[in-house]
């Protein structure tokens, strides 16, 4: 496995705000939950990129789904 850091683009502030708004909803620690979810999915992409799949060049993305 090839380990690299990750960085967020400005593009996902958005999507991670509606993202935390649907949360807040319906949870009362929406946000956290939320949060702590996107945590655990960057570790795993910096952890192991190469199993996500790439888009737009050498960018690579990962989908919190809803649950």
């Amino acid at each position: 496995m090839n380990s690299k850091p990750v960085f967020a683009l400005g593009e996902v502030a958005t999507d991670l705000e509606s993202a935390i708004a649907h949360y807040e909803s319906w949870r009362s620690d929406g946000r956290s939950h939320l949060l702590r979810l996107y945590d655990e999915t960057i570790s795993w992409i910096e952890w192991n990129p190469d199993g996500f799949p790439r888009k737009f060049g050498r960018v690579q993305r990962a989908i919190l789904k809803r649950s």
